[in-house]
């Protein structure tokens, strides 16, 4: 049994709700790969804030939080679909990777003929 199930009803409401709110404001401030985590612990928070709800018989508390879950929901998926965190200009932009092959065609052929003539000649002195 933890420590929330020993409050009253009333208590674990609060508990609940306060820690749903602070899952849900770090959601603005985390990393892209822990929004989903934050998301997750809100919704559970808020979850079980409604059955403390349900247990006091506050149907507009609990159908408040019900709306401030599906909130929730919605803000995720806007933050999750770009949401800031990426640049659009960076996002978009393209590699350009003609300096690269033209370094290969250029000096490719000989660097690979020059290690290979070095692999025959050890070869050869190991072999002896």
């Amino acid at each position: 049994m933890s420590a929330e199930e020993n409050l009253p009803p009333i208590e674990r409401l609060k508990h609940f709700k306060q820690k749903a709110e602070e899952c849900y404001a770090k959601m603005y401030d985390c990393e892209p790969h822990n929004l989903k985590d934050w998301r997750d612990d809100a919704c559970l928070y808020y979850a079980q804030a409604i059955r403390a709800a349900e247990e006091l018989g506050l149907d507009s508390e609990k159908r408040a939080m019900e709306q401030r879950v599906e909130h929730l929901r919605g803000v995720f998926n806007q933050l999750r679909t770009d949401g800031g965190h990426v640049p659009t200009e960076s996002k978009n932009k393209k590699r350009d990777y003609g300096p690269i092959w033209m370094w290969l065609l250029t000096w490719g052929y000989p660097i690979v003929l020059i290690v290979a003539v070095a692999a025959a000649f050890a070869y050869r002195f190991i072999h002896k």
